[in-house]
């Protein structure tokens, strides 16, 4: 039976202590513990109960991640009751542009496409995009990346692949420049350039790119390696397709 987390009083702040829930949260999770790790997020929720800047951010964490745990169970009414509540903390604690509220939508969205509700998760993604947008602005430099991710895989998951290949073909010149043509980056980027090919119906241009990614991943992975294994994959199907 594993000891409670306990605090003293007089020193322990409510983040100090969620902190250190988050992390004995980590090692269960790591472990396979999961029931064990939703407890300790359970516990870091109830020890930040109130409003506040501040206890919003660590609440917003558990209950993500709480929703992530009862997805793998399953519990898909549960799950969407979290990223409710996450999303509803964030948009009353932050400024309304906050890209923290592009995380919070983007979540929920994520989780009613994974659950087949497609009108909403459509609605949501629409929702995130002039908030991504905002961020990714004219520049194509390395600390943009993130940004422009966010801003192809929403364009992506609404089917504007014209859009999302504009994007991610920024992000590829970006790493390209910065690690060089043949690090394992350029080549998930060159991955992703192969997916939104392939829903384009231009099927020479997605085997070149996945050919591409793969003889990258080659040159520094194993060959039973997931990100290797992964790409081998995606070019078999399309090759059978």
């Amino acid at each position: 039976m594993r000891k409670p987390i306990e605090k003293s009083s007089q020193t322990a702040s409510p983040l100090v202590v969620a902190d250190s829930l988050f992390l004995a949260a980590d090692i269960q999770e790591h472990l396979g513990a999961d029931s064990q790790a939703a407890s300790y997020l359970k516990e870091a929720l109830l020890e930040t109960t109130g409003d506040g800047p501040d206890l919003g951010p660590v609440q917003v964490e558990a209950l993500t991640r709480l929703a992530g745990f009862e997805m793998t169970q399953k519990n898909f009414t549960q799950a969407e009751g979290h990223f409710q509540k996450a999303l509803q903390i964030t948009q009353k604690t932050v400024a309304p542009g906050d890209v923290r509220v592009a995380d919070a939508l983007k979540k929920m969205a994520d989780f009613y496409a994974a659950t087949g509700n497609r009108q909403k998760a459509n609605d949501l993604y629409r929702q995130t995009l002039p908030l991504d947008l905002h961020f990714i602005g004219t520049e194509d430099t390395y600390s943009n990346i993130p940004y422009h991710q966010r801003g192809a895989d929403t364009y992506f998951a609404l089917g504007q692949w014209k859009d999302a290949e504009a994007l991610d073909q920024r992000i590829l010149k970006i790493k390209t420049q910065v690690y060089g043509p043949t690090h394992p980056e350029v080549a998930l980027s060159l991955e992703d350039l192969a997916r939104i090919a392939e829903q384009l119906q231009n099927k020479t241009e997605a085997i070149k790119d996945l050919k591409s990614a793969l003889e990258i991943l080659k040159k520094y992975f194993n060959p039973d390696h997931p990100l290797v294994l992964d790409a081998q994959n995606q070019l078999a199907a399309l090759l059978k397709s």
